[in-house]
C-alpha cells in the first residue's frame, strides 16, 4: 500500500469534462468493479477541477481526507483502485508532491466489449443483470433505407489555408477526450517469450503486434492460464481462413475457464481483499475456544465449552472448525447448535473437499460460487470426484456415506 503523509501537497489536473454519459457509465458500470468509495472520489475530484482551465487548486491531502472523511489509509486504497482501473494517473516529485491526471472513462460500448472489464463486470452483476445493461445503452437503430445520403463534403464547402506547424504546436493544449485504452496488466508470472516459441506465429495476419502480445498476456492473467494453456487456446482460436481471430480466442479462453472452474466467469478482488481473507485464516488457525465465542456473543458456559471440545475432535483442522463454529453461531443468532449437527455439517463441508481455513473461509462468505482448491485441482487435471473422509465421532454417520455415494455417482454421470 502506498503511504500518503496528510500534509503532502496535491494538485488534481483533466483535459476534458465529464458529460452525462460518462457518469452514467461511472455510475453503472465502473462502480461494481471499485466500489461506491472510489467512485465517490473519483467524482469529487473532477468537482474540485477550476472550469477555465481544469485544474485545481493547490491542496494538501488532509483538505480531501476532511472533505470524504477518509484517512490515509482508505485514500490510498481508493486511488489505487482508480489507478488501477485506468481513471487516474498519478505522479509524484522529489518534494513529495503529487498529481493526480484524471482519465476518460470508457464509453459504455468500449466497457461492455472490453475483454477484461466487460468480462470482470459480467461476473460481477451476473449474465441476466449483465445482458440488461447492455440492452440500457443500447440507441434504437435509425431506419435509412428509403433515403439517400446528400450530405456534403468539407470541401464541398470551405478552402483555406491553414499553418500546419502552428496546428501541430497548439493543439496539444486543447480540451478533448482521449479515447481510454484497455487496463494495464504487468504479468511477471506469464512468459510471453516461452510461450511464441511452440506456436506458429504464421497464422498472425499482421505479425506480432502490440495488441496481440497485450491480448495475450491480459488473458492468461484475467484467467490465470498457464503457458501450455495459453498456447492450446492460441491454437484453437483460427478461423475458418486459417488466420488467428481475437474473438474466438475471447471464447475459448472463456470455455476452458468453465471447464477447469465450473464457474462462468473470473471475479475481481482487491489486494486489500487478499490481506483480509490472510488475516482471518491466520485468525482462525489461532484463535481459542473462550476467545471464539466471545467474539461471537455467544455464551462461554461449561456446557459450550464441552460442546467445542467434542468439535475440536472432528477430524478437520483447527482453523477449519473455528470457521464452522463461528459460521453456525451467526447463523443461529448467537447460540451454540448442539454437537451431531456439528458432525452433519462437517460431513458436508468434506463432500465439497473442504480441508483448508482459506477454503472454509471462502466457502462461507461466497457459497454460490465456491468450488475450493481441491475441486479446482481435480478438474484442471480432468479428474473423478475422490474418495471422501468420514468425521471421527462417537457414532457411524450413515447418513455420510449415503451422501457419498450420490454425490460420486452424480459425479461420473457428468462426466
Amino acid at each position: 500500500m502506498r503511504t500518503i503523509d496528510k500534509l503532502n501537497k496535491m494538485y488534481v489536473y483533466s483535459s476534458f469534462g465529464l458529460s452525462s454519459d460518462d457518469i452514467n457509465c461511472l455510475s453503472i458500470l465502473y462502480a461494481p468493479l471499485i466500489g461506491s468509495g472510489a467512485l465517490n472520489l473519483y467524482l469529487g475530484l473532477n468537482s474540485l477541477l477550476e472550469r477555465n482551465n481544469l485544474k485545481s487548486e493547490e491542496l494538501i491531502h488532509q483538505n480531501i481526507f476532511d472533505i470524504f472523511g477518509y484517512n490515509e489509509e482508505t485514500f490510498s486504497n481508493e486511488i489505487l483502485k482508480l489507478e488501477a482501473i485506468g481513471l487516474i494517473n498519478t505522479y509524484l516529485n522529489n518534494k513529495n508532491e503529487y498529481i493526480y491526471l484524471l482519465k476518460v472513462p470508457h464509453t459504455a460500448k468500449t466497457f461492455l466489449s472490453d475483454g477484461t472489464l466487460g468480462l470482470y463486470l459480467q461476473s460481477k452483476i451476473g449474465d441476466e443483470m449483465f445482458s440488461y445493461l447492455t440492452n440500457h445503452f443500447k440507441i434504437e437503430t435509425i431506419n435509412k433505407k428509403e433515403y439517400k445520403n446528400i450530405t456534403v463534403n468539407f470541401d464541398d464547402v470551405f478552402k483555406t489555408e491553414i499553418d500546419e506547424h502552428k496546428i501541430v504546436a497548439e493543439k496539444d493544449l486543447i480540451v478533448g477526450r482521449v479515447p481510454n485504452s484497455s487496463i494495464k496488466v504487468s504479468n511477471h508470472v506469464f512468459d510471453y517469450n516461452e510461450f511464441i516459441k511452440d506456436i506458429n506465429l504464421d497464422l498472425l495476419e499482421d505479425g506480432q503486434t502490440e495488441k496481440f502480445k497485450n491480448t495475450i498476456i491480459n488473458t492468461s492473467y484475467v484467467y490465470k492460464f498457464d503457458i501450455g494453456q495459453m498456447q492450446r487456446i492460441y491454437q484453437d482460436s483460427i478461423n475458418s481462413k486459417g488466420i488467428f481471430d481475437y474473438e474466438i480466442l475471447k471464447k475459448k479462453a472463456n470455455i476452458l475457464f468453465k471447464y477447469i472452474n465450473q464457474k462462468t466467469s473470473p471475479k475481481i478482488a482487491t489486494k486489500v481483499e487478499d490481506r483480509k481473507l490472510n488475516y482471518e485464516v491466520l485468525r482462525l488457525d489461532s484463535i481459542d475456544a473462550i476467545a471464539l465465542l466471545t467474539e461471537n456473543n455467544c455464551e462461554t458456559s461449561y456446557e459450550n465449552l464441552k460442546i467445542v471440545d467434542e468439535i475440536y475432535k472432528i477430524d478437520l483442522p483447527r482453523g477449519v472448525l473455528n470457521a464452522m463454529i463461528e459460521h453456525l453461531i451467526k447463523t443461529k443468532d448467537g447460540k451454540l447448535p448442539a454437537y451431531p449437527y456439528f458432525v452433519k455439517t462437517a460431513s458436508s463441508w468434506m463432500e465439497l473437499n473442504i480441508f483448508t481455513t482459506k477454503d472454509a473461509y471462502e466457502f462461507i462468505n461466497n457459497k454460490e460460487g465456491y468450488i475450493g482448491s481441491k475441486n479446482k485441482e481435480k478438474a484442471l487435471n480432468n479428474e473423478s470426484m475422490p474418495k471422501k473422509r468420514g468425521p471421527k465421532s462417537k457414532k457411524d454417520s450413515t447418513e455420510w456415506v449415503d451422501n457419498y455415494v450420490t454425490n460420486v455417482k452424480d459425479g461420473f454421470d457428468q462426466l
